[in-house]
Formats: structure tokens, sequence, C-alpha cells
């Protein structure tokens, strides 16, 4: 799977923007930063399986492309910027790309700040970075990441996003 499918099959199907855009950045926001999140606890786990690191690396890489469709940009272009940024430390790295990116998606929404397309995008492009080097490092493919991903999502939604399907969570009730 390469990036533009994973947009077009996942994140468009499953992403919510019916309550506009303003929404989504936010929702975007505040969801990537969870996931980062949830991302640098699993680096104090020593006995984090291959699967838990797909499963979070996926969730990540969700909102990076949940952003990109809120902002107009293709997730391809981010990650093929991504290729250009140098990242020595993933882990705390992707904590600070996602913190950045909610200060600049903070200001444009609630201090009448200016849409910042650019640094949006190098933002995007920073975290997206993080996501490959850390899949590599723990050995899993980012096509491994995108199809677990797109698989727990349309197990979740399997009619696009639904309110009571995201609270019933089906994908976790099978395992």
């Amino acid at each position: 799977m390469d990036f533009d499918t994973y947009e077009s099959e996942v994140v468009a199907r499953t992403g919510k923007m019916e309550e506009g855009i303003e929404a989504a950045k936010a929702l975007g926001a505040l969801g990537l930063c969870g996931e980062a999140a949830e991302v640098f606890q699993l680096e104090d786990w020593m006995s984090t399986t291959d699967a838990e690191w797909t499963k979070e690396l996926g969730d990540v890489l969700w909102y990076v492309g949940y952003l990109c469709r809120a902002y107009g940009l293709a997730l391809s272009e981010i990650a093929r910027e991504s290729l250009c940024v140098e990242v020595a430390r993933p882990g705390p790295e992707l904590m600070i790309a996602t913190g950045n990116l909610a200060d600049v998606i903070k200001k444009e929404l609630f201090h009448a700040k200016p849409e910042n397309k650019a640094t949006v995008r190098l933002l995007l492009a920073r975290a997206l970075k993080c996501v490959r080097r850390l899949a590599e490092r723990h050995g899993v493919t980012m096509e491994r990441v995108m199809l677990a991903n797109q698989a727990k999502l349309l197990a979740r939604f399997p009619n696009g996003w639904d309110t009571a399907a995201a609270q019933a969570k089906a994908d976790e009730a099978q395992r």
C-alpha cells in the first residue's frame, strides 16, 4: 500500500470532517498529540511487541493523514518531504513536532493568526519521519503499519465514520 492509497481508502473513509474545517484541525491536533504520547510511552516499555508498535504508529500516521486532508495537503507529498528531514531521536522529536504543530493550529484557530501551511507541512513531515524511523527501529515496514491500520479502522467503521461505532470500538472487541 502506498501513501496515496492509504489516504484515499483509509483516512478519507474514516475521517470526520462534517463539523467544519476548524473542528477537523482541532481534532487532528489533539488526536495527533495523544497518539504521539502513546508512542513515546512505548519507548519505556521493554515488553512492547511489534504488533503494539504497528498499532500505535498507525494511529499517529492516521492523524498525520487527517491533518493533511484538513489543510488540503497530499499525504504522499508530506511522505516525500519527510525523506529530507533529519531525525536523531524519533521518540522525543515526535513529541516536539506534534506539540509545536498543536501550538501552530491553536494560534490559527483561537488567536486569529493566519494559516501557516508551510510550517504545518514541515511539522507534519517531521512527525512522519519520526514514525518512519520508529517503524524501522522496531522492524516494522510502513506498508505493514498502513495495512494494519486499515484493517483496524475498516473493522471499526465498516460504513465510514460513525460516533456509535467509534464508541463501540468493534475492532477491539474482536481481540
